[in-house]
């Protein structure tokens, strides 16, 4: 039998992510249908509610209890796959960066905000003469970099270059307790609008790195479970594509938050940045406040 069958045999009713199943956690007095995590893999599952966390048979016995959950399983044989969880991610060495703040100077991001984060002019890699963020795990592992081209960009030149996969990114893990803390999160685009924010004092705040949220950031989200999410891509007046990010994002977490707690706040021109530069940290503020 399959992990999903007999979840719902036990009386989940069960919303599938990628990797992983959400249910309501039936074996104690919860509101939450996404607070039970279980891997579809293996089983492993984990209450975001209690802290609490096992094997599948654990959480047969703590469903049904230890004699009954005995006579579920030897009934359901389940079928448990070994998976390497290293084998899921994609794991990069690090890259001797050059402490400078000078780009970022310029673009009104403080030395004490940029030191937040671990970032540096690449002397000479893939991102050479670019100022690169490091992406980590919750392990301190190297899961990506996004490097900032330092100059003006022409032709098909991207601002941004990035190196490793996005599935596998949630950034910037710092800002996960302020997410809790506050009870709700700010999507925004790319790393350059975090700082911005940041720099204004408002740190709960996630990159989406793009139009999408990728299913590790979803799952995230969902741990978090806030009371609010704002999605505040940038304003693209011409192709509008910001816009119409915002609205696929909203589509999707609504499948899992209710649809008003979802709402779509792109910043009133451009991005943060550009706010920040052409109008001050009360432009940003007063965007806030309003949110």
């Amino acid at each position: 039998m399959e992990i999903k069958e007999a979840l719902q045999e036990l009386g989940y009713q069960v919303s599938e992510l990628a990797n992983e199943f959400r249910a309501k956690p039936i074996y104690r007095d919860s509101s939450n249908n996404l607070s039970l995590r279980v891997s579809k893999s293996d089983g492993q599952w984990i209450d975001f509610g209690t802290g609490d966390y096992g094997n599948f048979q654990q959480l047969v016995e703590k469903t049904l209890g230890i004699g009954d959950a005995q006579k579920f399983l030897e009934d359901r044989p389940i079928r448990i796959v070994e998976v390497n969880k290293v084998g899921f991610m994609s794991y990069l060495d690090p890259i001797p960066l050059n402490k400078s703040y000078a780009y970022w100077l310029g673009r009104g991001i403080s030395q004490s905000t940029q030191d937040l984060f671990e970032s540096g002019i690449d002397p000479g890699w893939k991102l050479k003469g670019r100022h690169v963020f490091v992406i980590k795990d919750e392990d301190g592992r190297i899961v990506g970099f996004d490097g900032r081209a330092t100059w003006k960009v022409s032709g098909n030149t991207p601002k941004w270059k990035k190196i490793g996969k996005k599935s596998n990114w949630v950034y910037p893990l710092i800002s996960v307790e302020h997410c809790i803390k506050k009870k709700s999160i700010i999507i925004v685009e790319s790393i350059g609008d975090l700082l911005s924010l940041y720099e204004c004092g408002i740190k709960n705040v996630l990159v989406s790195f793009g139009l999408t949220v990728n299913t590790l950031l979803l799952s995230k989200i969902i741990e978090i479970n806030p009371r609010n999410i704002f999605i505040a891509l940038n304003n693209d007046e011409d192709t509008q594509s910001g816009q119409k990010g915002a609205v696929k994002i909203q589509d999707k977490l609504s499948r899992f938050f209710n649809k008003d707690c979802v709402k779509i706040k792109i910043p009133p021109k451009g991005d943060f940045n550009e706010i920040l530069t052409s109008q001050g940290k009360d432009a940003i503020l007063d965007w806030y406040v309003k949110v």
